[in-house]
């Protein structure tokens, strides 16, 4: 080796603390983090990590909101969480994803995303039953979906009911005999 060569012999790294960057939606992390400056949202800034097959590693870590940058590109927001990493299960390099908090919304209501159909314009639609038992269609907006279902930003009401099967083959003003929806029987049969 000589003085002029750029090789390094080693690379020292810091593996008792690690960052783990994750990529969000800008809005989805703006809502976090007022919600948390509020003092409505889940409660802490902490992330749940978790193995590339999905098996959550027994360490968590905190959400450095100061530490975001935004991917021109794509518009998603790189959250930066530090992680303390006492037990050197993370390795520097390694692929690993995080989970983080999302926002509580009390009261919330959600549809199966399978209820929900799109006009010409990209809009979304729920065909919701009125009082003379006929199918009319409703814009509804959205929000994320979770465990399967749309949380319904506006649109619907507690105590509508509306069609979760079989909208794509009903006319707006189609008298229906609504039965109780089973998602269990319906998944069962596929």
């Amino acid at each position: 080796m000589s003085p002029q060569d750029a090789n390094p012999l080693a690379t020292v790294q810091q593996i008792d603390r690690v960052y783990v960057d994750v990529r969000q939606p800008v809005e989805r992390f703006q809502l976090l983090r007022e919600a948390l400056a509020e003092g409505q949202g889940p409660g802490s800034a902490t992330a749940e990590i978790l193995s590339p097959s999905g098996r959550p590693y027994p360490v968590s870590g905190r959400i450095l909101f100061s530490d975001v940058t935004v991917d021109p590109g794509t518009g998603n927001a790189i959250v930066r969480v530090l992680v303390n990493n006492s037990q050197r299960l993370l390795l520097p390099g390694m692929y690993v994803r995080a989970r983080l908090p999302r926002m509580r919304i009390p009261d919330a209501l959600t549809v199966p995303q399978q209820a929900v159909t799109r006009d010409p314009g990209g809009n979304a639609l729920v065909g919701v039953i009125d009082g003379q038992g006929r199918v009319q269609p409703r814009k509804v907006i959205l929000g994320n979906v979770v465990d399967g279902n749309y949380v319904v930003k506006s649109g619907l009401k507690v105590g509508d009911t509306i069609v979760v099967v079989g909208m794509d083959r009903v006319q707006p003003g189609t008298p229906v005999n609504p039965q109780p929806w089973q998602p269990r029987a319906i998944a069962s049969q596929r």
